[in-house]
C-alpha cells in the first residue's frame, strides 16, 4: 500500500496482480489454497506466496472496512502488536472493533 501512495493506484494495482500470478504459477492450480496450507521444501517459494497472498487479504480487509478505519485500524495494530505474535484468532478479534457489521471477518472465514 505503500507503492500506492507512492507511486499511484495503477502500479499498486499491478503489483497485486503480479502476486496473483506468481502464486498461481507457484500452486499450478487455479483454485485457492490457504496461506499455513502451502508446504514447500525450498522457503523461499513459501515466502513469496505467504507475502503475495498475505498483500491480497489485507487490500481485501481496506476495501471492506474503509480508508478511514484502515488508517485507524493500521496505526493501533502496529502499536498494540510491534515485536509480538499475532495469531489469526487474535487478528480477527481486532479487526472487529473496525468491522463493525462482520462482512470482513465473514469473508476471511470462507
Amino acid at each position: 500500500m505503500y507503492l500506492e501512495l507512492t507511486k499511484g493506484k495503477e502500479s499498486f494495482t499491478e503489483e497485486l496482480q503480479h502476486g496473483l500470478n506468481v502464486y498461481k504459477e507457484i500452486d499450478e492450480i487455479d483454485k485457492d489454497v490457504p496461506i499455513m496450507g502451502i508446504y514447500y521444501p525450498n522457503t523461499k517459494w513459501k515466502g513469496r506466496v505467504t507475502y503475495r497472498k498475505g498483500l491480497w487479504m489485507l487490500n481485501n480487509v481496506r476495501n471492506i472496512i474503509g480508508d478511514k478505519n484502515w488508517e485507524k485500524f493500521t496505526k493501533n495494530i502496529y502499536k498494540d502488536f510491534c515485536g509480538r505474535i499475532l495469531t489469526y484468532d487474535g487478528f480477527k478479534k481486532y479487526l472487529s472493533k473496525y468491522d463493525k457489521d462482520g462482512s470482513c471477518i465473514i469473508k476471511s472465514d470462507k
